[in-house]
């Protein structure tokens, strides 16, 4: 069976789009870590994972790891088919990236001494590349992000569009994360207007480029 699995693969498709879900998510954790060092805000997931944080006192990317595993295993539950070695590759890597890129961003940019308009442009940075390196995630094919689950089973359950998906996900996650002690400002609610929006137009304008590519499989 793995070797009919490898037959089907176009393996100049497969690595393209592999080397490009790995930056992807990359650029997301990257955008996780800004909004942590900003301390304006952190989008909606990053205020669960903050709340956990300061709940049981692990790290941010040992509670990333723990959550992207639960999510890993619902995706094989029930979307079996958006799960591929993308969504390994998130668990796999994810974590670790959060906890780089937050003992860098911290060290480089301590909160108490960093200018405000130097937070609102790691702020504003943050959002992008965390909103791009997810909609990547999806563009590319090779099975979803971890975090990716919930929007993306209501848009399958609903008649909600992914945009709209992504939003109800966000706020859920955010009120969960406040109740939690989750660091909370604007930088929250620029991640519940805007995150779901960017990973849309992500979709639009990347499609003809990935239809380029080709598929990953025959």
């Amino acid at each position: 069976m793995l070797s009919k699995l490898i037959n089907k693969i176009n393996f100049k498709s497969f690595s393209i789009n592999t080397i490009i879900y790995v930056l992807a998510v990359v650029l997301a954790n990257l955008g996780i870590g800004c909004f942590y060092v900003c301390r304006l805000g952190t989008d909606p997931i990053s205020v669960l994972i903050d709340g956990l944080h300061l709940t049981f006192g692990l790290s941010y990317g040992t509670i990333s790891t723990i959550f992207n595993t639960l999510w890993a295993v619902l995706i094989i539950l029930f979307l079996r088919d958006k799960f591929g070695i993308g969504t390994f590759l998130t668990v796999l890597i994810g974590g670790p990236l959060i906890d780089v890129f937050t003992n860098f961003l911290f060290a480089t940019f301590p909160p108490e001494s960093t200018h405000l308009v130097i937070r609102i442009i790691l702020l504003i940075i943050g959002e992008i590349t965390f909103a791009i390196g997810t909609g990547l995630t999806i563009a590319v094919n090779l099975g979803i992000g971890c975090w990716s689950f919930l929007p993306l089973w209501l848009e399958k359950v609903t008649p909600l569009s992914l945009d709209k998906t992504q939003m109800i996900t966000d706020a859920i996650t955010f009120v969960i994360g406040w109740l939690l002690g989750g660091v909370v400002g604007i930088g929250t609610i620029l991640g519940v207007l805007a995150t779901g929006p960017i990973i849309g137009f992500v979709l639009k304008v990347t499609a003809p480029m990935f239809e380029k590519i080709g598929p990953n499989y025959k």
